[in-house]
Order: C-alpha cells, then structure tokens, then sequence
C-alpha cells in the first residue's frame, strides 16, 4: 500500500516538472500553485497514508476476524472432521456389526444349511437301508416261495410216481391187511413149570398137566406144586430139551425164595434163559382152616414175591408182575370158597398176559 502512494508521488512531482520546463520557468503563482498542490498532495497522501493506516488496520481487523474466523471455522472444521471421523468410525463400527451380523447369520444358516444336507443324507441312507431290507425281504420271501414251490413240484412228482408204481405193481393183500409187528425175542424152545393155578388156565376141572403143548410151549403143573415138584420136572424133561424156563411157582412154598435161587442160578450157569412170574395174591378173609390160614396168608406170597425180584434184577433176569396184574382190574377175582385160587375159570387170560409180556 505504501508502495503505491510513493509511486504516485513521484509521478506527480515528474508531470509538475515537466510542465515547468515546458513553460519556460513559469511565473511565481504557477511555482505557488505547484508547491500548493504539492502541499495538497502532501496531505492527501499524508490522509491517505493516515487513511492507508486505517485500512491497514482495519485489513489486520479483518485479517484478525479472519483468522479468528478462520480459527473458529478450522476448529469447527476440526469439530466437523472429528465427528464425521465419529461418525465414520461409528458407520464404520455398525458396517462391521452389520458385517459381523451378517457373517454370523450367515454362518447359522451354512450350519443350518449342513444339518439340512446331513439330515437329508441321513434320511437318504436310512431310505436306502429300508430299501435294502425291503429288497432282501422280498428276495427271501421268493427264495422261500421258489423253495416251496418246488418242494410242491417234487412231492406232486414224488407221489404221482408212486401213484403210477402202485398202479404197475399193486401191492398183495395179506400185506396190506396185516401191519408190522414189532420183532419179539427169540426164546427158543420154552418149559413152563407152575402150580394149581396153572392147572386152573386150562381147565378147572384136572388137577395136573404133564408135557401139555400150548402153542408149542411144554408145559408141566400140578396142584399143591411146590420147589420139589419143580426140580423133579427140570430133571425129569432134561435140560437139553428147553431153552428158555418160565416159572409160575412159589404160593406153596410158604414164602421161602432160597431153593429156587440156588437152582436158578445153575440154569443160568448153563447158559439157559429164565422168565419168572410173581406170586398172585391170596385172601386172608376166605382161607377156610388153620392150616391154610398159617401157610397161605397174603404176607408169606409178597415175601416170596420181595426176594425173588431182587434176585432177578442181580442177574438180568426177565419178571413178569402176575401179583399187580390181578390185584388190579385183570377181571379176575379171588375165590372166597378158599381164598387161593382165581374165578372166573378156566383163566386163561392169565396165560395170554404173561406171553403177551415177553
């Protein structure tokens, strides 16, 4: 500014002088007048230099509002920045959220996701499981209806080839008529021995049978038949002529079983096969005298009984069980005329228990 005013005096000082030297030295009133407006210029620029002052002022007036402007507006730039960095940071912040938010829903629906495919994939395998057994069901199940329809197939061939063989070759009647029996023990040939009870299968009114053949078995009884009758018959017939003794002795015996083993014991040392029948029973009510009723009471027959079963079963030897076969419902009952011997008679049913037995 200074500047400017110097310059500008120094231009009018140079136009006053070349005025003056062009006018050929002027008169005093142009020198008055000269140094007049150079007095007017002094002040002008003497005002104007004052007046310069006071813009000057004024302009560091405005230079200071300025720069407090300037201030005010830097800081509320600062301030603006500062909260647009705010602002930013918090955009920034929630971006982050919203991108964490949605990482994470993300992530959720990619778990979700992966429980869907394993469920699915699950459910496909149990599926397929299903199938697999439903498959392997229906094979068995054609497996079996093959089988059994072949199984059908055969036995309709099998018969119809029998059906077909019959017809060829039908079978004879006596076969058909007669079922197979079960195959009995050769007992060779066989010697009966007993007592009067014997006599009385046969016939009632005899009282002995010596070399009665009943049905191809020798037999030999007497009435009052006791150990000696039965060792006299043994020997008497020989033991070359037997194979196989059975036995109906004992009831006049008195209940003593010792002689019989003894004697039985030797056959079985010659290699013979014995059958023994148990005594039958008595009743004690009818025997009619003293005599009897000493001899022939029910407990001397189940002594006899005792012994000779164990003896039998010591040596493998077979016993047929008379004793319970007509204490039962053989439809034989004891006779109360004496209280020994059996009625109806003849009981020959008696005979056909006991080879029924063997």
């Amino acid at each position: 500014m200074k500047m400017s005013i110097l310059l500008k005096k120094r231009m009018i000082i140079a136009s006053m002088t070349v005025t003056f030297l062009l006018s050929g030295c002027g008169n005093a009133a142009t020198t008055n007048d000269a140094s007049n407006t150079a007095s007017s210029i002094e002040v002008e620029e003497s005002g104007s230099a004052s007046s310069t002052l006071t813009d000057t002022e004024k302009e560091k007036d405005v230079v200071t509002d300025t720069s407090a402007d300037n201030s005010s507006e830097q800081k509320d730039s600062v301030a603006s920045k500062a909260s647009s960095d705010a602002s930013s940071d918090n955009s920034s912040q929630a971006a982050s959220d919203s991108k964490d938010t949605q990482s994470a829903d993300s992530t959720k629906k990619s778990d979700k996701e992966k429980e869907s495919d394993k469920t699915k994939e699950a459910d496909k395998a149990k599926e397929s499981d299903k199938t697999k057994e439903s498959d392997k069901t229906k094979e068995s199940d054609k497996s079996e209806s093959t089988d059994k329809t072949q199984e059908t197939s055969k036995s309709e061939s099998t018969d119809k080839t029998q059906e077909a063989s019959q017809k060829e070759n039908p079978p004879k009647a006596e076969e058909t008529a007669q079922p197979r029996q079960p195959e009995k023990v050769d007992y060779g040939r066989i010697l009966f021995v007993g007592d009067s009870r014997t006599v009385d299968i046969f016939d009632a009114g005899e009282s002995s049978f010596y070399g009665r053949n009943e049905g191809g078995v020798n037999v030999y009884c007497e009435d009052g038949g006791s150990f000696r009758f039965f060792s006299a018959t043994v020997e008497g017939v020989g033991t070359d002529s037997f194979d196989t003794l059975v036995t109906w002795m004992g009831c006049n015996d008195r209940g003593y079983f010792g002689d019989y083993e003894s004697y039985y014991n030797n056959l079985l040392s010659m290699g013979k096969n014995i059958v023994v029948c148990t005594v039958g029973p008595t009743g004690d009510q009818y025997l009619v005298d003293e005599y009897d009723q000493t001899y022939y009471v029910n407990s001397l027959m189940t002594a006899y009984n005792s012994s000779l079963v164990s003896w039998a079963n010591a040596h493998g030897v077979k016993v047929i069980d008379l004793y319970s076969y007509l204490s039962g419902n053989s439809g034989y009952y004891i006779d109360p005329a004496d209280g020994i011997h059996f009625q109806p008679q003849p009981t020959y049913g008696i005979w056909t228990y006991i080879f029924s037995q063997m």
